[in-house]
């Protein structure tokens, strides 16, 4: 198994809008603090990796720049404790965690600068389309989609299915980009967070559609898993309300969710 130890939930403080003597203050945090974390985790071997944030908030090119130079920072700091972290694969995140501005680190700002080669991951995040992988009520800006996939769609729902635009073209069009641009470019590439929501509470008292939201669910974990896997991107599911194993009894909670992801990856 292998963990990936990241600056998770960190209140909004790395801020890749920030300037002057809030912007050297930052910088200095996320020195100091990854010197720390990583001198706390030198000796563990490859099976941990080291993410420099999580989500950050870069959207153009001037916060892409920031969080360009905060990644370095990160790289900098981790590579100067010793230890097994001369060596150790890091993690760095596209900004927004975003396919979509990813090519931010393939022109201008550029990757940042590793002095061991090979050893740069890029992660992204997948919560597309939204109105399906979030919502679990309808939102001011998008209803509640229950159904993803073309095979899914209700019949006497319609509403609540996906867009064609936002299903299965689009992972296999999202990802082939990514091989071609990043990957066979020599820039490893992975998926650190995906999830659908379960959409149980919108469609209470109507038995069939609540199965086949469900079974599109499942098609959608194994659909995107699948796709990952044919472009050479590991992709990792965000289980951290416990829809798919329940950690506390140990046992699986979802086990059509788990063999769908298992069938996605080839298992």
């Amino acid at each position: 198994m292998y963990i990936l130890l990241n600056d998770h939930v960190n209140d909004g403080w790395l801020d890749c809008t920030a300037t002057g003597a809030r912007l050297d203050t930052i910088k200095a945090k996320q020195k100091a603090y990854w010197e720390q974390i990583a001198t706390a985790m030198r000796d563990f071997d490859e099976h941990l990796m080291l993410g420099s944030a999580n989500e950050p908030n870069a959207t153009d090119l001037p916060s892409s720049t920031l969080l360009e130079n905060y990644h370095q920072i990160f790289i900098n700091a981790v590579r100067s404790t010793g230890g097994k972290n001369a060596f150790r694969t890091l993690v760095i995140q596209a900004p927004s965690t975003s396919i979509d501005l990813a090519d931010y680190f393939t022109a201008v700002p550029g990757m940042p600068v590793d002095k061991v080669p090979n050893k740069l991951i890029m992660e992204v995040h997948w919560y597309t389309p939204s109105n399906f992988c979030l919502l679990t009520s309808d939102a001011s800006w998008g209803p509640e989609w229950c159904y993803w996939g073309a095979n899914y769609h209700s019949t006497d729902d319609i509403t609540r299915n996906a867009t064609a635009n936002t299903e299965e073209a689009y992972v296999d069009s999202s990802l082939g980009y990514v091989k071609r641009r990043f990957i066979n470019n020599n820039i490893p590439f992975l998926i650190g967070e995906f999830d659908a929501a379960r959409h149980n509470a919108t469609l209470t008292g109507h038995p069939q559609d609540s199965v086949l939201s469900l079974n599109s669910r499942s098609h959608f974990f194994r659909y995107l898993t699948q796709a990952a896997r044919a472009n050479g991107i590991p992709a990792f599911l965000w289980d951290a309300y416990y829809d798919l194993i329940d950690r506390k009894n140990n046992v699986v909670y979802d086990q059509q969710a788990l063999d769908s992801l298992k069938a996605g990856a080839g298992l």
